[in-house]
C-alpha cells in the first residue's frame, strides 16, 4: 500500500515530479510568469525555486512535464486558456542544465488544432513505448467549454537531436 510522506506543497496546480541522472528530485508547476521548478530536498519539503526562462504560453502556463533523453532535458507545457479552441502544448530544451533559470531555449509548438472537431489540445505527459525506444504523448482534446468536457489522446513522439515532433496529432488513428 502506498504510504504519504508529506502533505500538501502549497505550490499552484499541476504539479509533476522530475528525477535527474544524480537523482536529485524537482517538482514542476504552474505559473503565469512561466513554468516554475523547485529542488525537492531529502526531507521531501520544498526546496530554492525559480521561474524557467523561454517556458511561457498565452499568458498562464500549465501542465508542465520533463525528461530527459540523450543528455537533452525537454520540457513541455500547455498555454492559452483550458477553454480555448487554441489551447496548444509547446517546448522547450536544455542541452545541460536543469535549475539554470536561463538554460532552456523556446523549441516551439508541437501540438496544435483548431479544426472545429478537434481543439483544445492540452495538459501532456509522455510515456515510453514497450520496445523501450518509442515515447508517446498523452494529452486531452476540447469536446466542449462548458466544464470542460475532454477527452484523451495518444500520439507518436519523436527526436531529432533537441527538436521534439509529434508524427500524428489527429482526433482518429493517433498512432501510425
Amino acid at each position: 500500500p502506498f504510504v504519504a510522506i508529506t502533505g500538501n506543497f502549497g505550490e499552484s496546480i499541476d504539479g509533476s515530479f522530475f528525477i535527474d541522472d544524480d537523482e536529485q528530485i524537482y517538482f514542476l508547476r504552474a505559473s503565469n510568469t512561466g513554468i516554475r521548478i523547485i529542488q525537492v530536498n531529502d526531507d521531501f519539503t520544498m526546496g530554492s525555486s525559480r521561474t524557467l526562462d523561454n517556458t511561457v504560453l498565452g499568458g498562464w502556463t500549465e501542465g508542465p512535464y520533463m525528461l530527459k533523453r540523450d543528455g537533452n532535458y525537454f520540457l513541455t507545457y500547455t498555454g492559452n486558456a483550458v477553454t480555448s479552441e487554441g489551447y496548444r502544448i509547446a517546448y522547450s530544451y536544455s542541452q545541460d542544465e536543469v535549475f539554470d533559470r536561463e538554460a532552456f531555449t523556446e523549441g516551439g509548438l508541437i501540438v496544435l488544432s483548431t479544426d472545429e472537431d478537434y481543439n483544445g489540445l492540452g495538459h501532456s505527459s509522455t510515456v515510453m513505448g514497450p520496445d523501450l525506444d518509442s515515447y508517446y504523448l498523452a494529452y486531452h482534446n476540447l469536446n466542449s467549454s462548458g466544464g470542460p468536457n475532454r477527452s484523451n489522446n495518444i500520439a507518436r513522439l519523436s527526436f531529432s537531436g533537441t527538436e521534439m515532433i509529434v508524427e500524428h496529432a489527429e482526433l482518429y488513428n493517433n498512432i501510425t
